[in-house]
């Protein structure tokens, strides 16, 4: 932790001692992010400074997965000191909203600077992460939740086959599920990632939402010279795309493999 580091202390937040600083040695010396913690009431507020990359993003992740097994699903992560989040950071900041939602619990962001929101935006991430302007916004907000079930409607499994990404979708694809589906995509296309086939065995439904999520994706790879090809339709849901022409406008395939192939 850097010893010239000034602490502000916010009013009706109690100021605890700061847990152990992830720090990384990045290049030549550089530290790639700090991670501080305290608790304000029943919320554990997460203060980031520095860059948010493949180095510091595991930490970060690990740093949440060990607050939620301590038993505090709220969370407000402090971004204001945080200059610059990556691909893999972005990835970490949803799994890290996930992690807490699985839980009934919610996680906020709060103090992005102004280029780290233009990110995150770019992303699709804004729809699916409860940002705010200050720590005390973001506070008020967490507070309001109830750490009760909560119900997930969809879980993702990503993997690389070859010079393509196959996403299986497991689950319910509609209203709470489609924008993280889509930042999923955004975030991979991020990183060079635009061919894509998505694994739709373990699909159970699929709403209008859904229906868009795969036209938005599916633009969005193409856009950047790669491919999307949709695999595996479940009877009722090939059905539902069927007749509302998307398998005329989205390449289709009944297996994974036979998607993979034409991917190649």
């Amino acid at each position: 932790m850097n010893p010239h580091r000034k602490t502000t202390l916010l009013r009706g937040v109690p100021a605890c001692r700061p847990l152990r600083t992830a720090n990384h040695n990045h290049g030549q010396g550089d530290i790639t992010m700090e991670i501080e913690e305290r608790t304000a009431g029943s919320t554990v507020v997460v203060a980031l400074t520095g860059r948010l990359d493949g180095v510091s993003a595991p930490d970060l992740e690990a740093r949440v997965s060990g607050i939620v097994e301590r038993g505090h699903v709220r969370m407000a992560l402090d971004c204001g000191g945080m200059r610059f989040v990556s691909s893999t950071g972005l990835r970490a900041l949803l799994l890290c909203v996930r992690k807490c939602r699985q839980q009934g619990g919610a996680l906020t962001v709060a103090g992005l600077r102004p280029d780290c929101r233009t990110v995150i935006e770019v992303s699709g991430l804004l729809p699916i992460i409860d940002c705010h302007d200050t720590v005390e916004a973001a506070l008020a907000a967490v507070s309001g939740v109830t750490p009760v079930g909560r119900d997930v409607t969809m879980e993702f499994e990503e993997e690389t086959v070859g010079s393509g990404v196959v996403v299986s979708l497991i689950g319910r694809l509609d209203g709470v599920s489609a924008p993280e589906m889509e930042a999923r995509i955004a975030i991979n296309a991020m990183r060079g990632d635009v061919r894509v086939v998505l694994d739709c065995s373990r699909m159970s439904y699929i709403s209008s939402a859904g229906l868009r999520a795969f036209l938005v994706t599916a633009r969005n790879c193409q856009q950047q010279g790669g491919k999307l090809i949709i695999a595996a339709l479940q009877p009722e849901c090939r059905s539902i795309m069927n007749m509302s022409g998307f398998l005329s406008i989205i390449e289709y395939h009944e297996t994974r493999e036979a998607a993979l192939a034409a991917l190649a």
